[in-house]
């Protein structure tokens, strides 16, 4: 049995929205009914694969239904020439017999949650044959043993074969001043047997870059730049933009440091279906004057696609010179209190750098552990923290860090013994040259004689820097609350985490609960 769970964000090139009722198959409810909706107009060329979808929805959506035996056979009469079935989505080959192609099949279970189920359902592979441009229906069924069948068709077309490629540039590498401006050349050469009617120019860069404008037959946003070309591209031929792509290193750009500059090349059939539908809606054209290629005729319109992707792309590493180091500070903490004594906690890091931090991508640019005594225990935790052991947690920094800018994360505790013990605020970052590890570390104050330490306005995180001042007496009667992100525990019972990362409870033990 396979379960899946909805998934968002598939391109739609062409829709086709099937509906049938379940009467009296087992396991589907009399009222529910099973609708299909096949997303994708494969256009391929020799060698090239693509891969069609389906959203499968139940109304009234139930909790939980689950479809049975689940097959998608399609009819490949009239395929001959064009493409081919290669797989199923996950690889698993498919069984023909005739001109019938069988994917999944008996024992193939899946469970919908929510009533919606989005899955890939088939690849298929451009294949010799037809002519560049023909394009054929391909039909679909999809059936299960407790829904009647649903099926419509796909289109897919013959697209002809390109190959373009980056130019030969020589030069991998620019420097650029903290705060000033590069330019980067590229060039893309047609290295295929067949003239492209044109092509597409997609420039990226990185946090520390920024595109500040770029030419009037382009389009642009800080990060990005699109340019299209509708001239013909000859075999053996290269061609070069007639005016370089600028940039600028931002002023709060880590210094000394490397960003990436990564363009690529495509024919403006793949750019319009691949790569356009995920570009930023506001990106805007540029005030430059126009930028061009080799000007030459226009070439017959039939669709095009490069399947060799391989040669497509480049990437420049630019160096930037200066100097604006990373710098988090730790902030620590003090509290006071008897026995029993139950109030907030907060810690955090403050960015005491003049660099600003992108946001994670896949993880936190900034963890920050905080570890307590034996003299006190955690009660209520972030829901953006993550337990490390009884007594620590693991809190990240993922969104933009601007200079100066304080990163907080407050906890419940519950003081165990009234007697003067010290935890720490420990930060772990992913960056090579840290300015003043020195202030790395923090210390959480319990019942000390001194008075706590003002929080620190440089670049010290401070040893018991006091943050929302000493704990408040509550008693000891604590209740269960659960909402907002945070879960409360009750004292003395089994410590549970709400992890970050994994839909699951887990008891202090070690041991999974489902969620």
């Amino acid at each position: 049995m396979r379960t899946l769970m909805t998934k968002a964000g598939l391109v739609a090139a062409a829709v086709v929205l099937l509906t049938a009722t379940a009467g009296t198959a087992a396991q589907a409810a009399e009222d529910t009914e099973l609708s299909m909706e096949l997303k994708g107009s494969p256009v391929l060329a020799t060698g090239e694969q693509d891969t069609v979808s389906g959203v499968f929805t139940l109304t009234p959506p139930p909790e939980l239904t689950r479809l049975s035996d689940l097959a998608v056979v399609l009819d490949v009469t009239e395929l001959a020439g064009v493409a081919k079935v290669v797989s199923n989505s996950w690889g698993e080959p498919c069984r023909q017999e005739g001109q019938t192609v069988t994917c999944w099949g008996e024992g193939e279970d899946f469970d919908v949650h929510g009533g919606s189920l989005d899955i890939e359902l088939f690849r298929l592979e451009g294949v010799d044959g037809a002519e560049p441009g023909t394009t054929v229906e391909l039909p679909v069924s999809f059936t299960t043993s407790n829904f009647p069948a649903v099926s419509g068709t796909v289109s897919v077309t013959k697209a002809e074969v390109v190959d373009l490629a980056i130019g030969d540039e020589a030069q991998r590498e620019r420097n650029v001043e903290l705060g000033g401006s590069g330019s980067v050349d590229v060039s893309v050469a047609n290295v295929g047997d067949n003239a492209a009617a044109g092509t597409a120019l997609s420039v990226a860069i990185g946090h520390d870059l920024r595109f500040e404008n770029t030419f009037s037959n382009c389009t642009f946003d800080e990060s990005n730049v699109v340019c299209r070309f509708e001239r013909e591209l000859l075999p053996g031929e290269r061609y070069a933009l007639s005016e370089e792509i600028a940039f600028t290193a931002r002023t709060t750009a880590e210094a000394p440091g490397r960003a990436n500059l990564s363009y690529s090349w495509s024919t403006l059939d793949t750019f319009d279906s691949d790569i356009a539908p995920g570009l930023p809606a506001d990106m805007r054209p540029g005030t430059l004057p126009a930028v061009t290629l080799d000007e030459v005729s226009a070439l017959k319109s039939v669709p095009e696609h490069d399947p060799n992707w391989q040669n497509d792309s480049g990437n420049v590493d630019v160096f930037i010179e200066g100097e604006n180091p990373v710098d988090f500070a730790a902030v620590g903490a003090t509290v006071r209190g008897d026995a029993g004594t139950v109030g907030d906690l907060t810690v955090g890091a403050r960015n005491d750098s003049g660099v600003e931090v992108p946001g994670a991508v896949e993880e936190p640019s900034v963890v920050v552990t905080v570890t307590l005594p034996a003299e006190l225990s955690f009660v209520e935790a972030p829901g953006d923290c993550v337990s490390t052991g009884d007594q620590s947690y693991e809190c990240g920094i993922e969104t933009v860090s601007e200079p100066g800018q304080s990163h907080e994360w407050t906890f419940k505790v519950r003081i165990e013994a009234a007697t003067a013990a010290e935890g720490s605020v420990v930060i772990r970052d992913s960056f090579a040259d840290d300015r003043d590890a020195s202030n790395d570390e923090a210390v959480i104050k319990v019942n000390t004689t001194e008075a706590p330490a003002p929080e620190p306005t440089g670049g010290a995180g401070g040893a018991g820097a006091a943050i929302g001042g000493d704990l408040a007496l509550t008693g000891t009667g604590l209740r269960l609350i659960l909402g907002g992100g945070v879960l409360a525990l009750v004292a003395g019972a089994s410590l549970f985490v709400l992890t970050r990362r994994r839909k699951a409870l887990v008891t202090g033990d070690g041991t999974e609960m489902a969620s």
